[in-house]
């Protein structure tokens, strides 16, 4: 009844390498019936032939007393392929071989949702890649009319001046600073995105910084 009522595909392989049983979930998943696989080998039914070294040095590994467990790729009736997690284990009766169980378990949605997650993984990358590239090439698009601004601000603080004219000159050069100051920053964001940030050596009064 537990094999049976399984909710994974079970096959018993006898000590000749025939299968001697399988479960309704096996037909299920495999598309094969009993009558179509009893009395026959797995490398004859759900075994790909690009799996068939697969298959046979894990059928070794169980013959020496191992269980295993792995996951990979077996064929159903209709030709198609399907992601499997196969676990296989060694059956001894009084000391003596008495075949193989293997159980597979249909991995499928699994594998389908692992795929669906690295594409919008990588798609979360290029967006964030071509946000950096964009802010990269915008600062330095600013920056040149921003050079602009503040050269001509001081040339033009050099000549005559009302006091008022000298007044709005000495801000708009202030906060074209002041705006230079975040577009460098928003470069240097973009330059740790990209790994390419320098470090740089500058003096600094340490009584301003905790001020």
């Amino acid at each position: 009844q537990l094999f049976e009522a399984s909710t994974e595909a079970i096959v018993f392989i006898n000590e000749n390498d025939r299968v001697e049983r399988i479960n309704s979930q096996f037909t299920k998943v495999f598309g094969f019936s009993a009558d179509e696989v009893i009395g026959r080998s797995l490398d004859d039914t759900i075994i790909p032939q690009s799996r068939q070294e697969e298959g046979k040095s894990v059928k070794i590994e169980i013959k020496k007393g191992s269980h295993i467990f792995h996951e990979t790729v077996r064929q159903c009736k209709d030709g198609r392929l399907v992601d499997v997690s196969v676990t296989g284990m060694p059956i001894s009766i009084g000391g003596k071989d008495a075949g193989v169980y293997a159980i597979y378990r249909d991995i499928s949605p699994q594998k389908k949702a692992e795929q669906e997650l690295k594409g919008a993984k990588t798609a979360a990358e290029e967006a964030t890649r071509a946000k950096s590239d964009f802010l990269a090439n915008m600062s330095h698009e600013i920056r040149t009319p921003m050079n602009a601004v503040i050269g001509m601000s001081h040339l033009a603080l050099k000549t005559e001046l009302t006091p008022k004219q000298q007044d709005y000159l000495n801000k708009i050069q202030s906060s074209a600073n002041s705006l230079l100051g975040i577009i460098n920053d928003i470069l240097d964001f973009s330059k740790i995105e990209a790994g390419k940030l320098d470090m740089e050596s500058v003096d600094f009064n340490l009584d301003e910084v905790l001020d």
